[in-house]
């Protein structure tokens, strides 16, 4: 297995033109602030994705601070060969527990925690698909005054013609195996 992930934690308050391709994704995010609350899943209609349609997903937290994958875009299944739509990290650790390390626990964590802007890139590897090469933005969602949600976006990329983001990371965590 030649798995390799580059985790990053940014401020919440980040330029989202530092991110190059998820500019749009993040200002929308910055859109639904509400007197400084987090935005809330409700707060979002499927019309305001119309660059993102299959390449999203939607994991709620639940009570033991695991993540359950609410929504998995139809461009992710393809990517991935599976639909992770209602199923927990849990399911995750279980069917492929070389995907699952102590950087991505830790990078989710800690994005609830410091209600942080997350990215993670790497190669599919671990589902057989290390020709893949995946970047995302994971932002957080509240309810009821807490992070609940964690809405993220994903782009395929060529490594040759990778544009790193300008913006200036607060964590970086990485995994290889």
């Amino acid at each position: 297995m030649n798995s390799e992930r580059l985790y990053r934690l940014y401020k919440n308050d980040t330029d989202s033109k530092l991110f190059g391709e998820f500019t749009s994704f993040i200002d929308l995010w910055l859109s639904k602030f509400n007197d400084g609350s987090f935005p809330q899943w409700s707060d979002y209609q499927f019309e305001d994705f119309p660059d993102w349609y299959g390449r999203l997903s939607l994991a709620k937290i639940n009570d033991t601070k695991e993540l359950d994958i609410v929504l998995w875009g139809t461009q992710l299944v393809d990517w991935w060969g599976f639909d992770f739509t209602n199923k927990s990290i849990g399911f995750k650790k279980e069917a492929y527990p070389e995907a699952w390390n102590e950087a991505e626990k830790t990078f989710h964590d800690t994005l609830v925690e410091t209600k942080s802007i997350g990215m993670w890139k790497g190669n599919l590897d671990w589902v057989g698909r290390g020709y893949i090469n995946i970047r995302n933005i994971d932002l957080p969602l509240s309810q009821d005054g807490k992070i609940s949600h964690i809405l993220s976006a994903y782009i395929k990329f060529e490594p040759e013609t990778y544009i790193e983001i300008s913006a200036e990371p607060t964590h970086t965590f990485y995994f290889k195996e």
